[in-house]
């Protein structure tokens, strides 16, 4: 093979693959647990419901970020029995750095932290906070309003939350 046929090859081939040609290496991800923000006022008590919802958000986040290849997403496990003492007195999303500390304690590169504010049975919203690890600075930030305080509405609130990041470009994960 003729050496500007080769390297003809070689620039098709990069353009084809462009995270390899630009040397993008997919971050890791700490998905801490959401939490419920409820200024409802509602009488009845959905604690259970809500709890429920919120660790199918986090898993759907979590299995979606990683199949889509979005991000190489990093077991809490280790840790869970710190970040639930944590939950116990304060929020995660809310936490004035820990959830930076627990990224470090997994070795992740960035961290997820979010919830969900419930307005009343028809009106929420997922807001959904990631920071760089190193630097503690913030990365991105995502607010989506849904209706209905239902499994199918916050679940369709997940998944559009994974397709919007999967939009992103790699440098803006």
């Amino acid at each position: 093979m003729k050496l500007p046929t080769l390297i003809l090859c070689l620039a098709f081939m990069a353009m084809a693959v462009p995270g390899l040609a630009q040397g993008i290496v997919t971050p890791s991800l700490l998905v801490l647990n959401l939490e419920l923000v409820d200024s409802s006022g509602e009488v009845a008590d959905q604690r259970e419901d809500h709890e429920r919802r919120l660790a199918a958000v986090r898993e759907i986040l979590a299995s979606e970020l990683a199949a889509r290849d979005v991000y190489a997403v990093v077991d809490p496990r280790p840790i869970q029995a710190e970040i639930d003492a944590t939950r116990q007195r304060q929020y995660l999303h809310a936490c004035n750095g820990c959830e930076i500390r627990f990224a470090r304690d997994v070795d992740a590169d960035r961290v997820l932290t979010g919830h969900v504010r419930k307005v009343s049975s028809l009106i929420m919203a997922l807001w959904v906070d990631i920071r760089d690890v190193d630097s503690g600075r913030p990365i991105l930030r995502k607010v989506l309003d849904f209706r209905g305080d239902t499994d199918q509405a916050w679940q369709r609130a997940a998944l559009y939350l994974a397709r919007e990041l999967e939009q992103l470009p790699p440098e803006a994960r």
